[in-house]
């Protein structure tokens, strides 16, 4: 990942593009991920993402490590809708955006989470033992 360290992301973006294997194309955008939101250029990343397709296996590998590794709340939830209709990954996508408001310290955000997902079974976080609905 020479052309990252020299600042050429786009060209770093297009040739980890090329790479065939899912896993070893997903590890190559993560690596990009995390040099891109060191440096608090992580929309660069989400339009390449926008612009090409990719496999669900790519998805699926490549998802939950992106969205651990963002830091800004608007691009965390763009990452929603890579894909959409998979359970596992909505289920992961689900955790990983409560961690980012955990991160965040926005107690208005993760009390709502939990209160408004219960399939996620982080009720015992609460302070209180019953569920408090925040309006």
């Amino acid at each position: 990942m020479i052309l990252m360290e020299e600042g050429k992301f786009e060209r770093a973006i297009d040739t980890a593009n090329r790479i065939t294997d899912d896993i070893k194309k997903s590890s190559a955008f993560a690596y990009i991920a995390k040099i891109l939101t060191e440096q608090g250029t992580s929309s660069i990343l989400h339009h390449h993402l926008l612009k090409y397709s990719f496999s669900d296996f790519f998805y699926e590998s490549f998802l939950p490590s992106y969205q651990k590794i963002l830091t800004e709340t608007q691009l965390l939830r763009y990452s929603f809708l890579y894909m959409p209709f998979s359970y596992e990954i909505a289920l992961a996508s689900a955790y990983n955006f409560f961690n980012h408001q955990l991160r965040l310290e926005n107690e208005t955000h993760y009390v709502s989470i939990i209160n408004h997902c219960p399939q996620l079974g982080l009720h015992f976080l609460l302070p209180s033992a019953s569920p408090t609905r925040i309006s």
